[in-house]
């Protein structure tokens, strides 16, 4: 069967979810093969990019026990203790400590649930949520244990972020949605690279 590959060049696919790898030849309804996934594309609106906007770095404290046994699932509570994002556009440090009701997930997978309050250098507040997937691998888990550092390709670990502020400087926030890529960095350190969506 005719293999057809999709093209790669947005950085969507090479940073964030990666190469799906081949996609099989589809057929139209009279059974003649659909034109190649690669003239589609050429011909379809461009679709969603990514323009890395700032780099965000954390330190978490915890985690408290967890709520096994409730009704509503299982959570593990981490305070967001210190943190910063850094970009061309913003300069912040987190002003309170935030929190995260962390899901561990059977499937290997965490999913986090994160509010985090920021003050930017030029005093404007900055607030900020996201959730997500951690992939709880044997990277992951021996670098969290031993207090090192993993690289980004080590494991899935992506967020999806969404800002809110009132102040006019930074209405580009509240405009557009996020994504990040993230790493272990330290004993309770992390790091997240976070693009907008054009």
């Amino acid at each position: 069967m005719h293999e057809a590959r999709l093209d790669h060049e947005h950085v969507w696919n090479q940073k964030i979810l990666g190469d799906p790898g081949p996609a099989r030849q589809s057929f139209t309804g009279n059974g003649a093969p659909a034109p190649p996934l690669t003239d589609v594309a050429e011909k379809a609106d461009p679709m969603a990019g990514l323009e890395f906007e700032m780099t965000y770095r954390l330190r978490v404290r915890g985690p408290m026990p967890a709520t096994q046994g409730s009704p509503l699932g299982e959570h593990i509570y981490w305070e967001m203790s210190e943190g910063t994002l850094e970009g061309p556009r913003i300069n912040a440090r987190i002003a309170m400590p935030g929190g995260d009701w962390y899901r561990p997930g059977a499937d290997g997978f965490g999913r986090p649930d994160v509010r985090v309050q920021f003050i930017t250098d030029d005093d404007a507040v900055i607030l900020l949520h996201y959730t997500g997937l951690v992939q709880m691998n044997d990277a992951f888990t021996k670098a969290a244990e031993a207090a090192d550092a993993t690289r980004f390709e080590d494991h899935y670990m992506r967020m999806a972020m969404r800002f809110d502020t009132g102040a006019p400087k930074y209405t580009w926030l509240n405009q557009h949605l996020f994504l990040a890529d993230g790493r272990l960095t330290g004993k309770n350190q992390i790091e997240y690279r976070i693009y907008r969506v054009t």
